[in-house]
């Protein structure tokens, strides 16, 4: 369950997002276009550690130590839990469409669009109303932003901690504005 906190954190991170203006290409029918400082051209990469608890099979046991993943002081019955760590994981032109798409689903709970088409940022009572509405939703979204930009294989990423996907996926949207601002140019 995402908390108002949570929530607050995720606002603000795409906020920052927004006003940052690390270049991005949008490529159309017509050509390439750079938005943002081209003069800014570090490639932004960071290292994430995400933790897992993966049903106690041997399926998961064989993949937990093919990966080399870091068990955790604390198991859980049932279950192997393992810290991950993504070293210099970075946003590649191939993932960014499933980041923009995830970080799309994520933005529509951020913001009210007025019926003149203006944007507002959600009161928290809004704010309130969409977390108690949509939680599973939002949770949902920021699985799937960290999967994509961490290339998390698709049947683990069901068994990431919930806490760990929303905390990733602020400091994806942190370490990548790129990624908002796309979204926004892309989904309008």
């Amino acid at each position: 369950m995402i908390t108002m906190e949570e929530f607050n954190d995720m606002r603000n991170a795409v906020e920052e997002a927004q006003n940052d203006d690390t270049p991005f290409i949008n490529a159309t029918d017509e050509g390439l276009h750079v938005f943002g400082d081209p003069n800014k051209t570090e490639v932004k990469s960071a290292d994430y550690v995400v933790r897992f608890a993966f049903p106690d099979t041997q399926k998961w046991r064989s993949r937990v130590r093919q990966n080399g993943d870091k068990m955790l002081d604390k198991q859980v019955d049932g279950y192997i839990c393992v810290a991950r760590t993504y070293k210099d994981a970075h946003v590649s032109p191939r993932n960014m469409g499933n980041a923009i798409t995830a970080m799309a689903m994520i933005e529509q709970f951020l913001y009210e669009v007025t019926e003149d088409g203006e944007v507002k940022t959600l009161t928290d009572e809004q704010a309130k109303t969409v977390l108690y509405t949509m939680n599973h939703e939002i949770s949902d979204a920021t699985y799937e932003l960290v999967g994509a930009v961490l290339r998390i294989p698709s049947d683990e990423i069901e068994w990431m901690f919930p806490l760990d996907a929303f905390e990733t996926s602020v400091q994806i949207v942190i370490n990548n504005p790129s990624v908002v601002n796309e979204s926004d140019l892309f989904f309008g």
